[in-house]
């Protein structure tokens, strides 16, 4: 939700949007109320959160970028291994059934 909420923040301009109040004085009546819309106006300031989360997220995404290349190796390595064991296997149905009982000693 952070993230969702600091993006919509980021979206908007970093200042507000300049508004001719010459024109609103050439058509609004009372020129003291456009003088204090004025002034109002002027006088707001927006402030944004600081930012204290990314720093904490960009470590964590690095972290998490390093045991999913480390599972990946693994993984890899898992991959070379069976494929070696099947290469070693007999040919047809009778491969099969060998490598149906070395998964079953492998993984189970």
């Amino acid at each position: 939700m952070f993230v969702i909420s600091y993006s919509r923040v980021l979206s908007y301009p970093e200042n507000p949007p300049q508004i001719n109040f010459e024109e609103y004085r050439k058509k609004v009546s009372s020129k003291d109320a456009v003088n204090q819309l004025e002034s109002a106006y002027k006088a707001l300031k927006v402030t944004y959160p600081k930012d204290t989360l990314s720093q904490e997220v960009d470590k964590q995404e690095e972290e998490y970028k390093k045991k999913a290349l480390a599972y990946v190796d693994v993984a890899n390595a898992k991959i070379a291994e069976a494929e070696k064991l099947v290469s070693h296997c007999g040919d047809g149905d009778h491969k099969i059934d060998q490598l149906k009982v070395l998964m079953n000693l492998i993984f189970f």
